[in-house]
């Protein structure tokens, strides 16, 4: 089978964009918001399907992202490269497996939190009964817990440096259960791409 590639790039550039600015006083975590400034950005991603067997599918894209965020007190330009890997096969017993796997470098998330997430992976099975009209799914979104903030300081016009030390966790585990009225056999849709994303929602545009 031949195999199909996709080449796309996208531009933005946004004036007196309101910018999530967060802080930490006494333990808590503030989040306030700054205007007037100025955002660019620019991504490039390249994606193909390979088919190494029926049974076997697989979806992969590389992108690279460059943001450049501009305030009246504030500049920031960070760079990010990221590869997914999406996958689904059938095993024995007519069970669907559905896996990604993301590897991305870190990028700016709001003015001064930075994502730790070099690799995230996701995994979901699904299995069909009733002439596929249910389908029962478990799923696990970030396996090794990988998508934390780590901390970051910045220094604004005042003179004071804000500093973040939490660290969040994004592992979760979902079941679900999908049924079907219509008639006839074949009735359900093909699995859900559990817990894939692209890179707009990474960085926070979405």
């Amino acid at each position: 089978m031949r195999n199909r590639y996709t080449l796309s790039a996208y531009y933005s550039h946004v004036k007196d964009m309101a910018t999530p600015y967060y802080y930490e006083e006494d333990g808590i975590m503030f989040q306030s918001m700054l205007n007037g400034g100025t955002a660019r950005n620019l991504s490039l991603m390249a994606q193909t399907i390979v088919n190494p067997f029926k049974w076997w599918s697989m979806n992969v894209s590389a992108g690279y992202e460059c943001q450049n965020m501009e305030l009246s007190d504030y500049t920031n330009e960070s760079h990010a490269f990221a590869l997914d890997i999406s996958t689904m096969f059938t095993i024995r017993g007519g069970f669907n497996v559905n896996g990604s796997l993301r590897y991305r470098s870190d990028a700016i998330n709001g003015l001064n939190i930075q994502e730790n997430s070099p690799v995230q992976a996701n995994v979901t099975v699904n299995k069909n009964f009733l002439k596929n009209r249910l389908r029962v799914s478990l799923g696990c979104a970030d396996i090794f817990n990988s998508n934390k903030l780590k901390k970051r300081s910045v220094t604004l016009a005042d003179g004071m440096v804000r500093k973040i030390r939490n660290n969040i966790g994004s592992r979760s585990l979902t079941i679900s259960l999908n049924y079907n009225f219509n008639w006839g056999d074949n009735v359900m849709s093909r699995p859900r791409d559990f817990g894939s994303s692209d890179m707009d929602s990474r960085l926070g545009r979405n």
